[in-house]
């Protein structure tokens, strides 16, 4: 697979470049596929370590359905290389081991960024965060302090940590 997750140390200045990636985000308009939370993660990870992994999704959904499928099949531990699946595939209600949809969200995270979630206690600045919305939806925020700041349709949303279910380190 394309863009395997290893640990990078954060670079110099990380602490501004988190600002800048913050403040772009506030600036585009939600856009599945193309300006959304995984790219929002994305570019808070390159703003840390210097390492852009975007490419490796880009282009590969423009659906919540297929962002749906890839999210299951990526959490399922198989390669998303896009070869043979249109928009139209169905979406991967459970897995190989049939684990719930909910819990593919975070092991598809747990893939892309090394490891396992960790407690919001031990989240820092510029960790991503999983964080589910009061109907379920899950994102993947930004821990800005005692903030979390989620990409959502509406735009971006600052949120108490606490909100937050657990978070994945970025960077050393």
């Amino acid at each position: 697979m394309c863009c395997a997750a290893s640990v990078l140390p954060r670079v110099p200045g990380w602490e501004a470049r988190l600002a800048a990636a913050v403040e772009s985000a506030r600036l585009r308009p939600y856009q599945l596929g193309e300006h959304d939370c995984l790219r929002f993660a994305c570019a808070v990870e390159f703003a840390l370590t210097g390492r852009d992994r975007w490419h490796c999704w880009a282009g590969q959904y423009r659906t919540a359905r297929r962002a749906k499928y890839l999210i299951a099949k990526y959490g399922n531990d198989v390669a998303v290389d896009g070869a043979g699946v249109g928009d139209s595939a169905a979406p991967v209600a459970q897995g190989n081991d049939h684990a719930a949809p909910g819990e593919l969200f975070t092991r598809a995270a747990s893939r892309w960024f090394g490891g396992g979630p960790q407690p919001m206690a031990l989240a820092r600045r510029g960790d991503v965060c999983e964080y589910r919305t009061p109907d379920g939806e899950q994102h993947l925020g930004v821990v800005i302090g005692a903030q979390v700041v989620v990409l959502m349709h509406a735009g971006l949303a600052f949120v108490p940590r606490t909100a937050a279910t657990h978070a994945w380190r970025v960077g050393e």
